[in-house]
């Protein structure tokens, strides 16, 4: 002890003295019961190095501040334009603006990146969002400590597929990598998977299945292509081809350009092509609700414009005419609030599963979980999804019920399991000298593993990695009155993948355009 507070320690405290003390005690005490009332991954989020650095501030850069920020990030921004609408409240939420340009490295180093752990480009242009990721990269090539994820915006699904399969390639000997994605292919991927039109065993062996897709913008367009993926890989044979009703103001001219993409969009699905405004009299009498020639059945409907106006009184005026019909109606919104909930209102007098649900863009895609766009989350919702297609609850010690939640809704054990799953099976492809890779061509053969690699990929018994057994006895040792948690097995409860299992990969990874 420094002998100054020994002796203050020792001396006698006069009254005074002792009742500040006591006084300075109290309020420190109160500092810190309130401190630690701060939920703990605020506390664990303030330090320094959780830095997240924003370049461009319009709807989504703006939407991923306030969220940042409401996860207790420290949140910095790089804007272009001095005079963005959204500077103001940006600093109003405490995120810390930087006018400039990204690609500049010095603006970069104003940005303190050498001590970010996140770096976002979500700037309108798809060269600059590129071209920020490759300076950023080159800026930190040296850099050994402090590891940094670049998220890289792309509005084009295949230029965004492309650069992240060359990505791949680069190498990883420093601590920086870069993910690409597309929040209206993750949009997409979403809002199918809402209602799942395609996944039960009446796909298969009833009347075709039918959606209908108003709005052939960049969500509209991923959409179309997802769904006649899921049901080339769901039903194969070729003379079952699902039908899909596109409407749009020029949804010809468009859905030529789809098809230009996707070669064998029309070899996978029966495209129904309507010219039509959604705010015309030929839309309002609805007659494309029908199938003409009767032999499909209407699973879905997605509203996919960008005039949220439009797009309520679209979905209004459907449910309306589709009230008491198994119908599933999604339109899109900004957000699910605000406008979005008069639709909720709207359809609150529904019995059991609501016919119009509101699908928050910016919500579900823009937000403080960027973990959802890594290539090992991705995998770990294909095997999900796989799952709930085969009801392999069993496999997971899950009640059906539970299986058949969203991605969204599993309880974060579940999700874990998954991810583990994930790895052991990157792993397990790694051994056999096959890597994950965004898939390029959707339309093409799906890949088939050589007799060798299926063996390589297979574990055998004195091989098992089971990174679930961990996570089974927490399970047991928090709630060990709780059944069902003492039932969930955590995956394949081995960590096993035979090589019959093997042979199912492609498809699996398929769902999620990974190859």
């Amino acid at each position: 002890m420094v002998p100054f507070l020994a002796r203050f320690r020792e001396a006698p405290m006069n009254p005074i003295w002792s009742e500040v003390s006591s006084i300075v005690r109290n309020a420190l005490g109160q500092f810190w019961t309130g401190l630690r009332s701060v939920p703990s991954h605020l506390r664990e989020l303030r330090p320094l190095g959780r830095r997240i650095i924003i370049c461009g501030l319009g709807d989504k850069g703006r939407h991923f501040v306030s969220r940042f920020i409401a996860s207790g990030y420290r949140v910095t921004v790089i804007e272009l334009d001095k005079n963005n609408p959204h500077i103001d409240q940006s600093r109003r939420d405490g995120a810390r603006i930087i006018i400039g340009d990204a690609r500049d490295p010095q603006t970069l180093v104003r940005a303190k990146i050498h001590k970010a752990h996140r770096l976002i480009c979500v700037t309108p242009a798809d060269g600059v969002n590129a071209e920020i990721s490759v300076r950023a990269r080159a800026f930190l090539r040296n850099k050994s400590d402090n590891p940094l994820v670049c998220l890289t915006h792309l509005h084009s699904s295949p230029l965004s597929m492309l650069l992240r399969a060359r990505t791949m390639e680069l190498d990883k000997q420093h601590s920086f990598s870069i993910e690409f994605f597309n929040i209206y292919q993750t949009a997409a991927w979403k809002m199918l998977n809402l209602t799942s039109p395609l996944n039960d065993d009446e796909t298969v062996s009833g009347p075709t299945p039918r959606i209908i897709v108003i709005g052939l913008g960049k969500l509209g367009e991923n959409i179309v292509a997802q769904a006649a993926k899921r049901w080339r890989v769901r039903c194969p044979n070729p003379n079952r081809r699902m039908r899909i009703t596109i409407i749009d103001s020029q949804a010809k001219r468009k859905t030529s350009a789809l098809c230009l993409r996707y070669p064998k969009l029309n070899k996978i699905a029966r495209l129904g092509v309507l010219d039509m405004d959604v705010d015309s009299q030929q839309f309002q009498s609805a007659r494309f609700l029908e199938d003409p020639d009767d032999r499909s059945s209407l699973r879905a409907i997605y509203i996919c414009l960008e005039d949220q106006t439009l797009a309520i009184n679209a979905g209004l005026n459907l449910a309306a005419r589709t009230r008491g019909r198994e119908l599933s109606i999604i339109v899109r919104m900004a957000k699910e609030s605000g406008l979005a909930s008069l639709i909720g209102a709207a359809d609150s007098s529904s019995q059991g599963k609501p016919s119009l649900i509101a699908f928050g863009l910016l919500d579900r895609t823009c937000g403080a979980n960027l973990e959802q766009y890594y290539t090992i989350t991705m995998v770990a919702r294909a095997l999900h999804s796989d799952a709930m297609e085969n009801d392999r609850n069993g496999q997971y010690g899950l009640d059906k019920k539970e299986l058949l939640k969203s991605w969204e809704e599993l309880a974060p054990r579940v999700r874990n399991a998954f991810i583990n799953d994930a790895t052991v099976l990157t792993e397990r492809l790694s051994s056999a000298g096959c890597l994950i890779a965004p898939q390029t061509n959707w339309d093409a053969e799906l890949f088939q593993f050589t007799h060798e690699e299926l063996n390589e990929i297979g574990a055998t018994e004195n091989d098992q990695y089971s990174p679930y057994e961990e996570i089974q006895s927490e399970v047991q040792e928090e709630d060990p009155g709780d059944r069902e948690e003492q039932n969930f097995r955590g995956g394949g409860a081995t960590g096993i993948i035979n090589p019959d299992e093997a042979k199912s990969i492609p498809r699996i990874l398929a769902s999620v355009d990974l190859e």
